[in-house]
């Protein structure tokens, strides 16, 4: 990251003095016609904050997650040259973790160039805890003194040996663009984006009956580069690209001690292999013509391969359990393509008319080989072929719509999908969607707009994948494979009662059903409100506010006896959420104030019956309330003092990781980890000062 800043503030003071040094004359100018700003902008923020307690969902992709003091470290500038010449240099939150650096700029119509700097701090859990002595490690030790056990509560020196670990990740990403304006219709652009991620995660490793959670290392590392050239005619213009994407993972693999009783002779190390090194290419093409006035048509095809090609880890680390692999590597390519044509146009003045055609296809050339594996490092396994799936989807889309007599304008819509699958439960499915659209003008201060859709997913037969091991239950329908019909009814009312007030409400309900599964998802349901209120007042006064609600209820089948149902879930997921704003600009001549609260809760429930014996999970719940404030005193015409507070109050009930400590499963070693509620402030007090050199 150090080096990073070096190179962003040499280039800053690089730019700076370019800047300075455009002077073309005023016939150099690409629009002489047009006005241009000259001379520099600036506007800096820097001050201090204290956080009052810490909290990492509080602080999460934000940095502040630790109590304590805070540097506030905001900068804008730009400059405005002759010709065009534009510079423009952004540091947002330079003294948190979560910093953001950019300069962009160069000369309209001529050139452009961005280098960017952002780091992002992602922290997932409150708590965590585990035996290992170096956690995120790729061999993961066990103390010297660890005392084996066939279930936790055996495990007799786990409470001494827990210590904490940190499980989150940062990323940073540097990227660079360039664009190009050789002549007046031709461009070329490339940009660059480099992105480390490292830290700690969270694995899942079993040694057949047994499972411990393990805290893995993650440093993964991801370059992209994205290029293309435009050439752009009196009607037509086309563009020509490349896009490839590089991962690398500095730890593909992950070993580790068996903290359990070895439930065979020699299990007593674990081996995984974690997110392989892999590569995507494509080439691009797409461009649009318009033949006829109210007529455009635009296209695209792409091509593309995803290679992946690492050495595969042995089966086992179990030296009594030797299985020799088929191949070395597996040399995974898959080939991608994608077409679309698209066409718009407006044969009467009242009428638009708009058609797709969208062809996606996925081949899977990977070889499909016998494998003869071990299960959790314990037992021999039956062989096993992987699968290479691919598919091929056509989808076709014609939309409409109408300017009909007192202010009534009509939309409606066809949709039709096809999908072709290899080495799946349906090899073809069908979907075709039909959806209308009435929108009203009632008078000049109020809009209604009313939409039904219809869909209807047929499938060409359902028949579980012979390779599949273990077998699957005949009945069971995979949700996104099974016969499914869905409704749906939108609303959006928009009011203006007043001048100075503006209303608005929007209402969505959907249903699905699936009534041709045995077993499986059967039924879904999503239904929201959302309303919103702006109030304007003499003096610049602005008040608004919004609310909404949201719920999902979904049921479900399945056989714990391999057979017919013998059991069903429900589940129902509901939202509600509040919020208001107040501004107060030029209070008492030099203040301007800003007020707001948040309010959301969640709730869960997960409803069971099994043989007609009822039982439910305890609720998930979750509930915030929010308040910010912002105060500006206006010092000077250029030097503003600003105090501002932050008050969050979290509260959470989780039943899957309340009081489940790592021992709590006996089977499971845990970390521990788990959320939980917080009440926090943060106060801060800066100056903001803005300059203008403009000529």
């Amino acid at each position: 990251m150090t080096r990073a800043i070096i190179v962003f503030l040499f280039l800053s003071a690089w730019l700076s003095s370019e800047a300075h040094a455009q002077a073309p004359a005023a016939a150099d100018r690409s629009c002489d016609r047009c006005t241009y700003p000259e001379g520099w902008f600036l506007e800096t923020e820097i001050g201090g904050g204290y956080v009052s307690d810490g909290a990492v969902r509080f602080g999460d992709y934000t940095g502040l997650d630790d109590a304590g003091g805070i540097v506030i470290g905001d900068v804008a500038a730009e400059f405005w040259g002759e010709s065009g010449v534009h510079w423009r240099f952004g540091g947002r939150d330079l003294g948190l973790d979560s910093r953001s650096m950019v300069i962009d700029g160069g000369r309209q119509g001529r050139y452009g160039l961005r280098l960017s700097i952002e780091q992002l701090p992602h922290d997932r859990f409150e708590f965590a805890a585990t035996p290992f002595i170096n956690p995120a490690s790729s061999s993961l030790q066990l103390p010297a003194d660890w005392v084996p056990g066939a279930t936790t509560g055996a495990m007799s020196a786990l409470n001494q040996s827990l210590r904490p670990v940190q499980i989150g990740t940062d990323r940073e990403t540097v990227g660079l663009g360039l664009s190009v304006v050789p002549t007046s219709r031709l461009e070329i652009d490339v940009d660059y984006r480099h992105s480390t991620k490292e830290g700690t995660g969270t694995y899942g490793g079993s040694f057949l009956n047994t499972a411990t959670i393990l805290p893995r290392p993650v440093d993964h590392e991801t370059q992209t580069l994205d290029a293309g050239m435009t050439y752009r005619a009196d009607d037509w213009s086309v563009r020509v690209g490349y896009f490839g994407s590089l991962f690398d993972n500095d730890a593909p693999a992950l070993r580790w001690e068996n903290p359990f009783s070895p439930v065979v002779p020699g299990a007593t190390e674990g081996q995984a292999a974690l997110e392989p090194d892999n590569s995507f290419h494509q080439l691009t093409m797409s461009g649009q013509y318009r033949p006829v006035g109210h007529t455009q048509l635009t296209g695209s095809l792409a091509v593309g391969r995803m290679e992946q090609d690492e050495d595969l880890l042995p089966f086992t680390t179990n030296p009594a359990l030797l299985s020799m692999l088929p191949v070395p590597s597996l040399d995974v390519e898959v080939d991608t393509l994608q077409a679309v044509l698209r066409i718009a146009s407006r044969p009467m003045r009242k009428l638009r008319l708009r058609g797709a055609y969208i062809f996606d296809e996925r081949d899977n050339k990977t070889p499909s080989l016998d494998w003869a594996g071990v299960i959790g490092d314990a037992l021999p396994a039956a062989s096993r072929r992987n699968l290479p799936y691919d598919y091929e989807r056509y989808t076709i889309d014609l939309e409409a719509d109408y300017r009909l007599p007192f202010g009534i304008k009509a939309y409606a819509g066809w949709q039709r999908g096809v999908n072709e699958r290899a080495f799946t439960e349906v090899n073809r499915s069908e979907e075709d969607e039909l959806w209308g659209r009435l929108k009203f003008r009632l008078g000049h201060r109020a809009d209604l707009a009313l939409k039904y859709v219809f869909a209807d997913r047929d499938i060409a037969g359902y028949q579980p994948v012979a390779d599949t091991q273990p077998p699957q239950n005949a009945r069971l329908r995979k949700y996104h494979l099974a016969d499914r019909e869905r409704a749906g009814l939108e609303l959006h009312l928009a009011l203006r009662p007043l001048d100075i007030l503006d209303f608005s409400l929007a209402a969505e309900f959907m249903d699905d059903d699936y009534d041709d599964s045995p077993l499986g998802l059967t039924s879904a349901q999503y239904e929201s409100v959302y309303a919103d209120a702006s109030l304007s007042l003499p003096g610049g006064i602005a008040l608004s506010a919004h609310g909404g609600y949201e719920q999902t209820e979904s049921a479900q089948r399945g056989s714990q006896s391999f057979a017919l149902s013998d059991w069903r879930a429900s589940n129902n997921d509901r939202s509600v959420f509040a919020g208001a704003v107040m501004t107060l600009p030029r209070w008492l001549e030099r203040f301007d104030v800003r007020l707001a609260y948040t309010f959301a809760d969640s709730a869960g429930e997960i409803r069971t019956d099994t043989f007609g014996l009822r039982d439910e999970f305890p609720e998930l719940d979750t509930r915030l309330h929010r308040v910010e404030g912002n105060v500006d005193y206006l010092w000077r015409d250029d030097l503003t003092v600003r105090f501002g507070w932050i008050f969050e109050d979290y509260r959470v009930d989780d039943w899957s990781v309340d009081g489940v400590d790592p021992a709590t499963l006996p089977r499971v070693l845990g970390l521990g980890n788990r959320w939980s509620g917080y009440d926090v402030n943060v106060v801060s007090l800066s100056l903001r000062y803005s300059w203008s050199g403009s000529k």
